[in-house]
């Protein structure tokens, strides 16, 4: 589902505001007309706007023309990538084993740098050369330089003495024809010299020299260029590329990421050079070194004020003291207490438009509408990418969170389930036998009914309620803030579908990438597309491992697959289910009842838990058969109740349906009793529908049978006139012949228990 379109915004350093620019535009013209300050600090905290703020001044300045930049960017990366450019030998690791550039490859990555932004016409002599194309000037040289060494294997002497003889074919003089050859012998002889000193030119540009050695008799003086102190080199070489550029301001960002102060004591080395001639008194430019660096780069603060000239603070764009408010500007939808969660983590606006970028594009194309508990991933994804990476592969920590909520559930769950069990059972023989009065019954129902409440309160309970205090005693160690975005239900148990069904994913890639590897996702409830295609990729084998479970190819393999095919894999499917799942079947049939008879034709063993199996929306010819059948788990005491339950109140029974039932020798008979108590089966019985003379007394108690005259006859002829039937008699009021009054006084009847009303009223019909 595409919500909307959605451009994201650069993360590069963005021009600052009129209001913010001129905070800072009168100190910055200042500072740069300044001949007494060279080096200029912009400080502020790492994220704070450094960059913006010099970009935008530069970009409105007149100075826009007098900049060099170079920016020395690093990243601390303890494993990083292996790569193979040249300065590769030329990392070190520090104390704190952060990777640092050496000082003399700082310099050549400066130089690098700026080389680029200048014309190379004006720096020939520089040992750091520029790739380029040829321009017509180079070419015509080059054509020249050819014809030049050309000439040199060109013999003009037989020319002369035949010039006659060739200027008459020619049809020129021979005049003319003798004074062309004296200008190609002067070219040549031409060559003879320039050719010489243009190659030893371009062999003087080209080379170093490594060491000079002068000698006389007393004295040997000797200069090793390679030997001495490199940065020597590079200053050199700096200061010859920054005297031909005409530029006099160098813009230096990100020096302090190496930790090296002695980087930064080289520059003001370097800057003292270049200003060397104007502070002698001779006319020069006057050079100045702008570096952005956060506060802390000098921990000394007169180390600090020593070595810069002007120091300019800058106040933070943002920081952890009001990042939540640029959260929710963002995040409109975002409420108070997640935008104070993440504003403590993230200082730097950057991160901040990242997060917004990858959670737009995130949110425009997902499949849910959950929108904090997906802004709350993707900034962990942003501030922790490597756990990150762990968690989004259904592993790491959240994924022993997740299986410790669920473990410590179920085991609930099963100690809840055994409890209510030991109440139900141990009562029902009680109850049936009327040793229970009504208050004990209503205890009973109360307990039962609170475990019950128990028992769904476990179910619905949130990944926020799990025992972090216990988990941690184990030695896990939790991130803070994935704990706290847990804890107040930013990250919930579906953390994976919402992170990973987004558009374009929802497709059977994941399922089959994780079918194949055998992996941990459980994607049970994957919604899946293409089910068709999805089907000929599988593999036989591949329908015995629970990684198939899925409920929408499960139930589309069901309808799709003839039964009598020689590898029924959906029979291989279920099975794989009943053996790996204890709900996946109950749940099929919960989404799609229609699979039931599938489910049966298989012809394997079924328990259903009707705690999980919605018994009530099932059709009534699937109850039945289910209750026919035995497939009901009856160690569940939810399973055991929910039969009683349905049994005492349906509705939907037709004669010949409970006559089934009534009639099944399998059917419990404590459930019968329970079926004959509904309301709805009241006076609808002819006794001798019912198989099971044993029940014939029940029926009369619960008043089941028709209240007829034949009814008292056929009741008497297998029972005589017992309780029951005088009870039934007076009940409906039924008359009785004189024959049965005789029989009624001869038969021996404990008037003491009965009803006083009933007795009396027996009495009357007797006289």
């Amino acid at each position: 589902m595409i919500r909307n379109s959605h451009t994201m915004e650069s993360l590069a350093p963005r021009s600052v505001d009129t209001d913010t620019l001129n905070r800072y535009k009168d100190i910055m013209n200042d500072a740069l007309e300044n001949d007494s300050i060279d080096n200029i600090a912009i400080s502020g905290s790492y994220g704070s706007g450094k960059s913006s703020i010099v970009n935008s001044f530069f970009e409105q300045s007149a100075y826009s023309k007098e900049i060099l930049r170079v920016s020395l960017a690093t990243f601390n990366e303890k494993d990083g990538l292996n790569n193979e450019n040249k300065y590769i030998d030329t990392v070190k690791k520090n104390d704190n084993d952060d990777q640092v550039i050496e000082a003399k490859n700082v310099f050549a990555s400066m130089i690098n740098q700026i080389i680029y932004q200048i014309d190379p016409n004006r720096i020939p002599l520089t040992r750091f050369k520029v790739k380029k194309g040829l321009n017509k000037s180079t070419k015509l040289e080059i054509l020249t330089l050819a014809l030049l060494v050309g000439s040199l294997f060109l013999n003009l002497t037989p020319y002369y003495g035949n010039a006659k003889v060739i200027a008459g074919r020619l049809s020129f003089s021979a005049e003319t024809l003798r004074t062309f050859f004296s200008v190609l012998e002067f070219l040549r002889n031409i060559a003879i010299v320039v050719i010489p000193l243009m190659l030893l030119w371009n062999i003087l540009a080209n080379i170093e020299f490594s060491k000079i050695s002068l000698l006389s008799k007393y004295v040997k003086a000797e200069l090793s260029l390679a030997g001495d102190d490199l940065f020597e080199k590079y200053a050199d070489e700096m200061r010859y590329i920054f005297e031909r550029s005409k530029k006099r301001i160098l813009v230096i960002e990100d020096l302090d990421r190496f930790e090296d102060l002695s980087i930064f004591t080289k520059l003001r080395e370097l800057n003292i050079k270049l200003n060397a001639k104007r502070v002698s008194g001779q006319k020069s430019m006057h050079w100045q070194f702008v570096y952005l660096i956060r506060d802390t780069m000098f921990t000394d603060p007169l180390e600090r004020v020593k070595f810069f000239d002007l120091i300019i603070p800058v106040v933070p764009y943002i920081s952890t003291g009001n990042s939540y408010e640029k959260i929710r500007t963002m995040f409109p939808k975002v409420s108070f207490r997640l935008a104070t969660i993440l504003g403590e983590y993230i200082s730097d606006y950057r991160l901040l438009q990242n997060i917004k970028n990858e959670f737009e594009f995130y949110y425009n194309f997902s499949e849910f509408d959950k929108y904090e508990e997906l802004l709350s991933l993707i900034s962990f994804k942003n501030l922790f990418p490597a756990e990150f990476d762990v968690l989004q592969n259904g592993k790491g920590i959240l994924a022993e969170i997740v299986k410790g909520a669920k473990r410590d559930a179920t085991d609930t769950i099963i100690q809840l389930q055994h409890d209510k069990q030991e109440i139900t059972l141990k009562n029902w023989d009680i109850n049936n036998n009327g040793n229970l009065t009504d208050k004990e019954l209503e205890n009973l129902a109360n307990r039962v009914k609170t475990i019950d409440l128990k028992i769904n309160e476990t179910r619905q309970k949130r990944l926020s309620a799990f025992d972090f205090e216990n988990f941690e005693s184990k030695g896990f160690k939790i991130n803070v803030l994935l704990k706290t975005l847990v804890q107040y239900d930013f990250i919930t148990f579906d953390y994976l579908k919402i992170i990973n069904n987004y558009y374009g994913k929802k497709d059977h890639i994941a399922f089959l990438q994780n079918l194949n590897t055998e992996g941990s996702l459980n994607l049970d409830t994957a919604e899946m597309t293409d089910l068709p295609g999805l089907s000929k990729e599988l593999r036989p084998r591949d329908y015995g491992l629970k990684q198939i479970l899925n409920l929408d190819y499960a139930i589309w393999l069901a309808k799709n697959q003839d039964d009598d095919e020689d590898t029924n894999n959906f029979k291989v499917l279920i099975n794989t289910a009943l053996s790996e799942s204890t709900d996946f079947v109950e749940n099929m049939i919960n989404k799609d009842n229609s699979i039931y008879s599938k489910i049966i034709a298989t012809r394997l063993t079924f328990n259903f838990d009707l705690s999980i199996l919605n018994f009530e929306t099932l059709p009534i010819n699937v109850k039945l058969e289910i209750l026919h059948k035995k497939q009901i788990d009856i160690h569940k005491a939810e399973s055991i109740s929910t039969i009683a339950k349905w049994l005492l109140n349906t509705r939907q029974l037709r004669l010949k349906d409970l006559v089934g039932l009534l009639n099944d020798p399998d059917f419990r008979v404590d459930w019968k009793h329970l079926l004959l108590q509904n309301s709805e089966v009241k006076r609808r019985l002819d006794l001798d529908l019912i198989d099971d003379k044993n029940l014939w007394p029940n029926m009369l108690d619960f008043n089941n049978a028709k209240p007829y005259l034949e009814t008292v006859k056929t009741y008497s002829n297998r029972f005589g006139f017992d309780n029951s039937l005088v009870k039934f008699i007076i009940y409906n009021n039924i008359n009785l012949s004189d024959q049965m009054k005789d029989e009624l006084k001869t038969d021996n009847i404990d008037l003491a228990n009965l009803d006083p009303h009933i007795r009396n009223q027996l009495l009357t019909k007797l006289k």
